[in-house]
């Protein structure tokens, strides 16, 4: 099976899982209200409903921080003499690039979209290119 195929079929179910994880999260946010509006008034009930909901939100970003690091990361050096001439002058380049990009945009909006066209019929109707995209990208 080829890769796009395999990517567009995880795609898929993995929008599938999520429609089905919020369709989860629903009845269960149901089910606590349930619950809380038999011993309370339904706005309070509406309140700790949401409350919790907040809760287990702040939960599982507090979890997945430190499970993923919490987005400390060790500053890299900078290299010294000539390498760090040549940093310095693709990034010079690229800001240099950046900008002239983002006045040719901003004078014609429509060139982003035309050229982004472009490319994916180039890419959908040249195995050669796709060949080439795909050797890139390994």
């Amino acid at each position: 099976m080829p890769i796009a195929a395999r990517v567009g079929v995880a795609i898929v179910l993995v929008l599938l899982a999520l429609i089905v994880l919020a369709g989860g999260i629903g009845m269960l946010g149901a089910a606590v209200y349930l619950a809380v509006a038999e011993i309370a008034p339904p706005a309070t009930a509406a309140v700790v409903t949401g409350l919790a909901g907040v809760a287990a939100a702040l939960l599982f970003v507090g979890v997945a921080a430190l499970v993923g690091g919490g987005g400390r990361r060790r500053r890299e050096r900078r290299p010294d003499g000539e390498a760090g001439m040549s940093h310095d002058a693709a990034a010079e380049l690229g800001r240099l690039a950046g900008a002239r990009a983002q006045a040719a945009l901003s004078a014609r909006p429509w060139v982003g979209p035309a050229v982004a066209l472009a490319a994916g019929f180039a890419y959908g109707a040249s195995p050669a290119l796709r060949r080439f995209v795909r050797r890139q990208l390994r």
